[in-house]
């Protein structure tokens, strides 16, 4: 780049002192060529033309549309700058210092390479506007320091590192349950559970209690063992004369039914001095030959005589003369139990096939007819019994 001198001036002029035309031309001419001669002069420079000394800051046109074309900015090459559409950035040692915002359109990601070289997604933001963190297939971890809890919206955000017993977290579920799911500890009480246990227990139920009644199991019988047979092997360890048992039924049947149904004895024993020719009537307690001096053998129920079986024994041996034995009801009516003539002093008189109906009420006695014997048998003990049904 050539050197522009200073232009002279041929004319001055001085207040008060009229100039002419061809002097203020000539005056305007020398600064018209030597503006011509800078503008030039300007419009030539570049790096090679600038071989000694240095431009003032103010010399150097700026700012837009000074049409200025550096070769670097701030030390850095055009290469090496942001863009109309980018982020200018600084190297501050290994951290990488932004200079602007990062604005990223819906649905583009701000992505980062993981070890292995792959693309993954940091964080973007969804067409619906939400704002989604991380990659669905990596791990995401959101860290904060140690001493700072993560807070959304001013509000504590939970995690495993900070809830717990005494944290605060007041949740809406639990195991995702309602809190009215659960049973309040104080009404956990000893006399809620026996209340819970009556409207399950007894019968059936499988509880298992450490005792009955205050006794252990071992006190029970068991019910199995409480058998028909064991309650008999029981009773016979116990009953008897004097046991005071007093049982409903003997044999099957009731007090009455005995009495009316069965062997009864209708004369313990009678001792007799038998005379020729002569009729005895026995009863319960005695004989005589005037059946209206003996009492009779009362029937306690309605049923009917089978059977009448009577023995003899004598002192004597009798002639063979027949003896004969009668069943009497009522004073009145005869039923022949047996006639028997040999000469043994023991004789039995039998009828099993009686069918005598009586009722309750009805009086029964024997009655005994002798012949007249060729030897007397002497005193006769006599006695027997008659099955009623």
């Amino acid at each position: 780049m050539s050197t522009i001198t200073n232009p002279s001036k041929p004319y001055t002029f001085t207040n008060g002192t009229v100039g002419e035309a061809p002097e203020v031309n000539s005056d305007f001419d020398i600064i018209y060529a030597k503006a011509m001669e800078i503008i030039a002069a300007l419009n030539n420079i570049d790096a090679a033309n600038i071989t000694v000394g240095t431009l003032a800051l103010a010399r150097i046109p700026t700012g837009s549309g000074a049409g200025l074309d550096a070769d670097k900015v701030d030390s850095f090459h055009a290469s090496q700058t942001p863009g109309a559409n980018q982020i200018p950035v600084t190297n501050a040692g290994s951290d990488l210092v932004l200079g602007g915002e990062i604005i990223l359109p819906n649905n583009n990601a701000f992505q980062s390479k993981e070890t292995g070289g792959t693309t993954r997604t940091v964080a973007y933001l969804s067409a619906t506007n939400v704002v989604n963190l991380g990659d669905n297939n990596l791990a995401t971890d959101i860290l904060s320091s140690g001493a700072t809890n993560l807070t959304h919206n001013n509000s504590l955000l939970w995690d495993a590192a900070n809830d717990g017993s005494g944290s605060g977290l007041d949740a809406d579920k639990l195991d995702g349950q309602e809190g009215a799911y659960y049973l309040p500890a104080g009404s956990y009480t000893a006399s809620d559970v026996l209340t819970k246990v009556e409207t399950v227990d007894g019968s059936g139920s499988g509880l298992d209690a450490d005792k009955l009644d205050g006794q252990e199991g071992a006190y029970y019988l068991p019910a199995g063992s409480y058998t028909a047979s064991d309650v008999l092997s029981k009773i016979q360890g116990v009953d008897g004369s004097g046991s005071g048992l007093d049982a409903d039924m003997l044999d099957g049947q009731h007090a009455i039914d005995i009495y009316a149904k069965g062997y009864l004895s209708v004369l313990g024993q009678a001792s007799i001095v038998m005379l020729d020719a002569t009729t005895y009537f026995i009863g319960v307690a005695g004989w005589d030959v005037a059946e209206a001096q003996l009492p009779a053998l009362r029937i306690m129920k309605s049923g009917s005589i089978k059977m009448a079986r009577m023995g003899w024994k004598s002192t004597a041996a009798p002639s063979s003369e027949s003896v004969s034995v009668y069943l009497r009801k009522n004073a009145s009516t005869d039923t022949l139990i047996g006639t028997i003539g040999d000469v043994n002093t023991v004789k039995y008189f039998e009828n099993v096939s009686l069918d005598i109906a009586v009722s309750a009420g009805d009086s029964i006695n024997l009655k005994i007819v002798c012949p007249t014997w060729a030897t007397n048998p002497g005193t006769v003990a006599f006695g027997g019994h008659i099955w009623i049904e």
